[in-house]
């Protein structure tokens, strides 16, 4: 009986230190690493995680303009992509392998 009283606390804290370990300590370490070379993020949260950054980030996406840059860009490689699947004839792969190059 006695053993039992010993073994039972023991493993109770064991278990909390590990548990404190895996939780807090390594994802703190990694983020103290992350942030010595420069790279800034979320603070870490062990009980709700990112969830709220992660909602909050497509918000602050869709409120941004592009700049026009982007834009022609983005138009220009979407056209690109849109031709490139259609015209999928040795000819036109031919056309446009010239005009490209």
């Amino acid at each position: 009986m006695s053993l039992l009283i010993l073994v039972i606390p023991s493993l109770t804290i064991c278990t909390i230190f590990y548990r404190y370990y895996k939780f807090i300590t390594i994802p703190s370490k990694i983020q103290h690493h992350f942030r010595q070379q420069g790279i800034r993020g979320p603070n870490y949260n062990p009980i709700t995680g990112n969830s709220g950054e992660l909602q909050r980030l497509p918000v602050t996406a869709d409120d941004k303009p592009l700049s026009k840059l982007e834009s022609l860009n983005n138009d220009q490689v979407l056209r690109n992509v849109f031709v490139d699947a259609t015209n999928t004839g040795p000819r036109m792969v031919a056309e446009l392998v010239r005009q490209k190059g």
